[in-house]
């Protein structure tokens, strides 16, 4: 069976209206599917991904096709990868022919490492941490002179970006209960 547009419109149809619990379990068990790696299994997780977080990678399809996408996703060995947290992998996936796609592949290597590995090594990067992280660094850095404004290759090199990350939810952390 090859996944081609037509499966995914169906899927796309049948999910576009379900509510988040409906979608979240949609992940879930795609991962869990993930017991028997191939393209087939694999291409359903990054449909899923692509659909419910929105991370658009058929936006780019003049970049990088869905089935480079899983060739490059078999190639990295992302599933392994993610196991042992291997935060280069972050970065690997989501350099694609000119187009950097780090929401996919941060949500993609959290996934894998949540619904495979049991762990939660890997953060989300999406639109709301997109709006929060430069507010975030700014606040901290009314405090600290030393704090560096926040730049685009921050974001996008995924160990500074887990880096700022931590250091931004352990400020709220710290202020909210102390």
């Amino acid at each position: 069976m090859e996944i081609n547009n037509q499966i995914l419109d169906e899927f796309y149809k049948k999910y576009a209206n379900s509510n988040w619990i409906a979608k979240r379990n949609v992940v879930e068990a795609s991962f869990k599917n993930l017991k028997v790696i191939n393209s087939i299994n694999i291409g359903i997780t990054v449909a899923v991904v692509d659909f419910v977080y929105s991370t658009q990678i058929t936006k780019f399809k003049k970049h990088i096709t869905f089935a480079e996408m899983v060739d490059k996703i078999i190639n990295l060995d992302v599933i392994n990868r993610t196991k042992v947290y291997d935060d280069k992998i972050v970065g690997e996936l989501a350099d694609c022919n000119s187009i950097n796609l780090f929401s996919f592949a941060s949500k993609y290597c959290s996934l894998c490492n949540r619904y495979l590995h049991n762990k939660d090594d890997y953060s989300m990067y999406d639109k709301r941490v997109k709006t929060f992280l430069p507010k975030c660094v700014k606040h901290m850095r009314k405090n600290n002179s030393n704090i560096k404004a926040l730049k685009k290759q921050d974001i996008i090199n995924y160990r500074r970006y887990r880096f700022i990350w931590q250091c931004c939810t352990q400020q709220i952390f710290t202020h909210r209960y102390r």
